[in-house]
């Protein structure tokens, strides 16, 4: 289903077999081929029924860079970040989840996930308190001044984090310290009683992000961890 809403160009489709109310994954990309490509790899998942049925919705974005950055940031090469993703947030949790909500039969639980910028974007939704869990791929939890604010404001949820093994071994200054705040990231939560995992993938930044981001939804929405409206 292709449908407007406040400007946006919006996507929603049902994913796997199955009848009754579903969970709800918000995927922070509007990339159709990405879309395809997921479902494509979730196949062997819901074939080893490793994976629920579930609901999963998108949104047009015209800012990857100012609409999924915390906060405003500049990085040396002028790149600018506008620090617009609480906009972005608030149009997932006031306009998107209840517009999906009036359309599908949902059950309340209510996931987001995403890729590189928008994985870091992911997990500082979760802070908030607003879902049920989060999936951080290859996040950008390099952003400057992001493990201090994360320090303060756990995120709440089932915490999926995942990373290349090559990604640190980048040149750039604040890209390298990927890994470093990825672990970080991994202790703090699990510190602090969170429910997550770290998954090590192989090769760059680049490498299998459908396969990723499969992976992680299938992590989230494993039978084995069917938690209902209570975790909402």
């Amino acid at each position: 289903m292709i449908f407007e809403l406040e400007n946006r160009t919006c996507r929603a489709e049902e994913i796997g077999k199955g009848a009754g109310p579903r969970p709800l994954i918000i995927l922070l990309s509007d990339d159709g081929q990405e879309w395809d490509d997921i479902k494509k790899r979730l196949q062997s998942f819901f074939r080893d029924r490793k994976c629920r049925p579930f609901l999963m919705a998108s949104f047009s974005v015209s800012d990857w860079s100012g609409e999924f950055s915390p906060w405003e940031f500049t990085e040396d090469n002028g790149r600018f970040y506008a620090g617009n993703a609480d906009k972005t947030l608030k149009f997932v949790k006031k306009s998107l989840v209840p517009e999906l909500s009036s359309r599908f039969e949902l059950c309340g639980e209510t996931y987001i996930a995403g890729y590189s910028l928008a994985g870091l974007c992911a997990l500082y939704g979760c802070c908030g308190g607003d879902f049920t869990g989060g999936a951080c791929c290859s996040g950008s939890v390099w952003y400057p001044g992001w493990m201090e604010y994360a320090e303060g404001h756990i995120p709440s949820g089932k915490i999926y984090l995942s990373l290349g093994a090559k990604e640190e071994r980048t040149r750039h200054p604040l890209m390298s310290r990927v890994g470093e705040c990825m672990r970080q990231m991994q202790a703090l939560l699990f510190e602090n009683g969170i429910e997550t995992e770290l998954f090590m993938e192989p090769g760059n930044h680049f490498n299998d992000v459908p396969g990723r981001m499969a992976r992680a939804i299938a992590w989230l929405l494993s039978p084995e961890t069917e938690t209902g409206e209570e975790r909402k």
